[in-house]
């Protein structure tokens, strides 16, 4: 394994992302406002504060180290090598942040009074059913943007809107957390019974498929409590030191919680989420719960639809 010297490493750490763009890649900047770049690459990638968030992916750092190994995937001592290199050739203009403990507020998109293209996309594209869906919009839990994106809303104790995760609707892999979310108002649906047990997956839409998949059944789904994180919970190498994700952190404390049903993607990332959580949270009884077939619930959900509508047609031959 080639080695470097960790005066070397601990030099290269000291440049923080703004900062390596401003002087070496300029192009991939573009500032949104006053002290806030995305780049053009990655647009849910911000940069402020001294530090970055890719937020679509759940990552994020304050160096340009740690930009180019998460990021870009660049191997460590090679990214290490970059910037040195970049630096020895062109000093570096260290760029002044302004640190604030104060949280920018979230960017709302505009959303149309009608979001017909939202239902038709979540219920003869995703196959959600349409009165649960129709529930989502009557609460204002599931809006449409201007853009024709599904929003996925989550709300304060004051009925805030504090984070919003979209959605693309033309068939594309689209997915942004809006600039100023705050991921412990993660979207959920949560019945006003006391029920000790939760129900906990990686994003909206297949939170709202396995609802679906409940209604079918027959299950009194209104009395079930349902959270979703808004994206992929990631622990860290040494699983004891992972962090509860901040969505079921926030939920934990308000309701009272016994059980909590794991239903994250049938892979092993998910797999070992769910191990971690187990570690982590002792004090609650926490099952996995995949999906029986498919990467995710809503990928059960569409081959359990097709597979009916099959059957029918076989029956009526």
């Amino acid at each position: 394994m080639p080695y470097i010297k960790p005066e070397l490493v601990a030099e290269a750490k000291k440049m923080d992302l703004l900062t390596y763009l401003k002087n070496y890649e300029p192009e991939q900047l573009v500032n949104l406002r006053g002290g806030v770049y995305c780049t053009k690459e990655h647009d849910s990638l911000k940069i402020s504060n001294g530090k970055w968030c890719w937020w679509s992916r759940g990552i994020g750092g304050r160096s340009a180290l740690d930009y180019l190994i998460k990021v870009q995937n660049i191997p460590f001592v090679e990214a290490v090598e970059i910037i040195l290199g970049q630096a020895k050739v062109r000093s570096p203009v260290f760029i002044q942040s302004k640190e604030t403990k104060k949280k920018g507020n979230i960017i709302v998109p505009k959303m149309v009074v009608n979001p017909e293209s939202a239902i038709q996309y979540l219920v003869e594209e995703r196959f959600l059913d349409r009165e649960i869906v129709m529930i989502g919009i009557k609460k204002k839990i599931i809006m449409e943007t201007e853009d024709h994106e599904v929003a996925f809303i989550g709300y304060d104790e004051k009925g805030a809107m504090k984070c919003i995760n979209l959605r693309g609707t033309d068939n594309s892999d689209f997915k942004k957390t809006v600039y100023g979310s705050d991921r412990q108002y993660a979207f959920r649906l949560v019945s006003e019974k006391e029920n000790p047990v939760l129900h906990l997956f990686e994003g909206a839409i297949d939170l709202l498929s396995y609802v679906t998949l409940l209604k079918e059944q027959g299950v009194a789904y209104l009395e079930g409590n349902f959270l979703s994180l808004g994206g992929i919970y990631q622990p860290k190498k040494e699983i004891e030191k992972s962090t509860v994700p901040i969505a079921l952190k926030k939920y934990l404390s308000e309701k009272k919680t016994t059980k909590i049903l794991v239903h994250f993607d049938n892979d092993y990332t998910g797999r070992m989420a769910v191990k971690t959580l187990k570690i982590i949270l002792p004090e609650y009884e926490v099952m996995n719960y995949p999906p029986p077939r498919g990467k995710d619930f809503n990928d059960y959900l569409i081959m359990e639809r097709l597979r009916k509508m099959q059957k029918q047609r076989e029956v009526c031959r």
